[in-house]
């Protein structure tokens, strides 16, 4: 599971375009009102910590995951209600983490449960864009389809795989823009490249190797968000 993100490092996006989120203009101090809470935080990180649970097999850290997650977004959802989510989103958040705590009960097999703890990030690129980060909220749902992207070859789900796919490029069609800006031009190359490595993995039902690739994708957003948070940063240190 990759680190999760302090919401120490985390500044004003949500009210500026896309091309925006890479920092303010030279000269200008971003401010950082309104950061993700800690308890949004956690419920993302646990969600990634219970699909790397369920892929390994181990119910009961899943069962544990799945406890703590519905906790948390007990005492959160009024939070993120009062900060202005959605209905769908609140309702959608509101069934994968029920699922999830159903799924765990039951027992389900290793990739179908990993796919309902990943289906707990699905609204969290929405939530993440109530407030104030320096990664584009669509950089978690790069995350959200990576692993799903897994999943599917796990299964040998061609047609998912597909889909995922091209919602992986369409997705980040959508932060290319803000990423190069921020300095990630070698990172927007490798991951234009990925997109075509899996998607020849599909076209060539190569299950080992669309895995690996979809992995290789997944690394590859850490590294987006390094880029973003590490531009924010060194903007920051600009003097007035």
């Amino acid at each position: 599971m990759k680190p999760r993100r302090s919401p120490a490092a985390v500044l004003v996006l949500t009210s500026l375009p896309l091309a925006c989120w890479c920092g303010a203009e030279d000269g200008d101090e971003a401010d950082i009102e309104n950061p993700v809470p800690q308890a949004l935080l956690d419920i993302e990180g646990t969600a990634e910590d219970a699909y790397d649970m369920a892929l390994a097999g181990d119910v009961s850290a899943v069962a544990a995951d799945a406890a703590t997650i519905s906790a948390g977004w007990s005492g959160f959802r009024g939070v993120a209600e009062a900060a202005g989510a959605s209905a769908s989103d609140l309702t959608a958040m509101d069934g994968a983490v029920a699922a999830l705590v159903a799924a765990a009960v039951d027992g389900a097999e290793s990739v179908a449960l990993a796919r309902v703890a990943n289906g707990v990030s699905a609204p969290m690129d929405e939530l993440f864009g109530l407030y104030e980060d320096p990664v584009p909220p669509s950089v978690l749902a790069l995350d959200y389809l990576g692993r799903e992207v897994v999943l599917d070859a796990r299964s040998s789900a061609w047609g998912g795989a597909g889909s995922h796919v091209d919602a992986a490029a369409t997705t980040f069609d959508g932060v290319r823009a803000a990423l190069l800006a921020a300095g990630g031009t070698v990172e927007t190359t490798d991951f234009d490249a990925s997109v075509a490595a899996m998607r020849a993995d599909i076209t060539a039902q190569d299950a080992a190797k669309l895995e690996a690739d979809a992995n290789v994708a997944l690394e590859l957003v850490d590294g987006m968000e390094g880029v973003f948070t590490a531009s924010e940063a060194a903007h920051g240190e600009q003097p007035d």
